[in-house]
Formats: C-alpha cells, sequence, structure tokens
C-alpha cells in the first residue's frame, strides 16, 4: 500500500495528541494520588496508567483512588471520540488515494502510424498506469497558453484547450492531439525555439475513475515549449511473446517511457516543412 504525505501527517498529529494527552491526563492523575494518598505517588507510574487508561486495557498493577473516576470517564470520552476519527481518516486516504499514473518527461511530435490516421502530425503524450485496476471514463486536457509583448510589459495570452475521451485504458495509452489545429504562435515557437515564447506553457489534466469503488480523480502536469522534441515514439513499455501457445505480455518496464526513439535528419527535416506548411496555411481554412 502507497502511503501519501497527507496520511503521515494525519498519523503523526495522533501521534502527538496521544503524547500529549497522556502527559495531561498523567499529570491529573499524578496531582490526584498526591492529594488524596493514593499507593503509588510518582508521575511515571500514572503516566503509564494514563496510557493504560488510553488504551482501554484493564487495570492491575495499579490501582485508582475513587476521586479520579470524573477524570477517567473524560479520558474515556475522548478515546472514544479520537479513535474512531483517526481510523475514518486512515480509511478515508486508503479508499481515495489518487491513482499512480505517470507522465514522461518530454512532450513529442509526431507522425500518426494508426489506421487512417495517413500519418497526420500530432503533439502526444504517453501515458502509464502504474494500478492494478484499470482506468476508465478518461478525458484529457491540453491546455496551452503564451506570453504577448504589448509595450514592452508581458502578458499571458487567453488558452487553446483540446480534449480527448477514452472508454479506458490497461497500462498504457497515448493521447494525441492534431498540431494544425494548434495556433499559429504555437507552430512558430516549436521552430523558431524564441526564448519569450518557450516560456509559453502546456497543461495536460486528466480527469477519470479508478478503483472498484469508481472513485473519481484527476491528474495533472505542465510542460514548457522546450519540453517538446520530435520523435518516433518512445521505447514499448512491454512486448508480447508467445509462451506454451498463449500470448503473454512481459514486464512493464516504465522507465521506457522516457527513453525515446529519434528521427532521422531527413525525416526530421520532413517535419519541420510539413510544419512550416501549417503556419503558411494557419486561417486560411
Amino acid at each position: 500500500m502507497r502511503f501519501n504525505k497527507n496520511l503521515i501527517k494525519v498519523i503523526f498529529i495522533y501521534l502527538l495528541i496521544f503524547i500529549v494527552l497522556n502527559i495531561i491526563f498523567g499529570f491529573i492523575y499524578y496531582e490526584l494520588a498526591n492529594q488524596y494518598n493514593a499507593k503509588q505517588t510518582d508521575f511515571l507510574s500514572w503516566w503509564y496508567f494514563a496510557q493504560m487508561n488510553f488504551a482501554a486495557i484493564n487495570y492491575g498493577e495499579i490501582i485508582p483512588v475513587k476521586e479520579m473516576r470524573i477524570v477517567i470517564v473524560i479520558q474515556y470520552l475522548i478515546v472514544s471520540i479520537l479513535l474512531p476519527v483517526l481510523t475514518g481518516i486512515i480509511f478515508y486516504f486508503i479508499l481515495n488515494r489518487p491513482p499512480r499514473i505517470l507522465f514522461p518527461d518530454k512532450l513529442i511530435i509526431r507522425k500518426r502510424t494508426s489506421d487512417g490516421c495517413n500519418g497526420l502530425l500530432t503533439l502526444s503524450v504517453k501515458i502509464a498506469n502504474k494500478n492494478t485496476s484499470k482506468l476508465y471514463d478518461l478525458n484529457c486536457q491540453l491546455i496551452y497558453f503564451y506570453y504577448k509583448n504589448l509595450n514592452n510589459t508581458y502578458t499571458r495570452n487567453g488558452e487553446t484547450k483540446f480534449s480527448q475521451n477514452i472508454p479506458y485504458i490497461e497500462k498504457t495509452f497515448r493521447f494525441s492531439f492534431e498540431l494544425n489545429k494548434f495556433p499559429k504562435t504555437f507552430l512558430e515557437s516549436v521552430l523558431d525555439k524564441n526564448e519569450v515564447n518557450q516560456n509559453g506553457k502546456i497543461s495536460i489534466l486528466i480527469f477519470g475513475k479508478f478503483g472498484k469503488f469508481g472513485d473519481s480523480f484527476m491528474v495533472e502536469k505542465d510542460y514548457f515549449l522546450k519540453d517538446i522534441e520530435f520523435a518516433k515514439d518512445s521505447k514499448l513499455l512491454y512486448e508480447y511473446i508467445v509462451e506454451n501457445q498463449k500470448i503473454k505480455r512481459t514486464k512493464i518496464c516504465y522507465p521506457n517511457l522516457n527513453e525515446l526513439i529519434y528521427y532521422s535528419e531527413d525525416d526530421r527535416t520532413k517535419i519541420v516543412n510539413e510544419i512550416k506548411e501549417y503556419i503558411q496555411q494557419w486561417g486560411k481554412n
């Protein structure tokens, strides 16, 4: 089970509360013991008693005096509230923990090789699902913005948004967005590598459901334009092999998500020229 930082914080806070409360009640029992001549009069004994009382363990070694009854009841009330709340919070984090989705370090511009795509240029992001169960009802949104120079003051431009829906993924999926639909500023920045336009940002947001209870989730990763590469693909995360006349999937290698297979110089030049044609035709259709 993978704990997130918030759950660790909750457990740490609970332990701190546990220690502080035991010290407080141990001190109260210690004062009452000295006031009403109890058998034990040292603080450590009554601090130990407070911990046993907090854990609802029967008494044996230390016997309280009757004047401690109200304090004991108050401590039990605190325990009866604190423990169920902690248990509920822990189960909340366990059942609602975010899915483990891996994003690549780079976005890639590539020609689609799927049937019927005719080598269409796309900006794509391949993600990997590290959960044991499928992700489903997924929506991937790509949001792009850049900065305009107005009287030597840079202001954020309005956002360009794209969206793609798929019913489910198992271990990996590539979201692709047609490059000829991106604004001219984006296409020019990809080619020119202008320092200002490189500050433009692309946000990838993925919404969906996962787990047996159909919990909703949203994950996000931001990229700068400098994070875009021309590449055929990333290396395969796994392969299919035939074993005992059955097709089986090899072990998944998640680091391959960031191992890119680059185009040759000739192919890269062709892609650059195609993007230049997009720029020339932009706004005419």
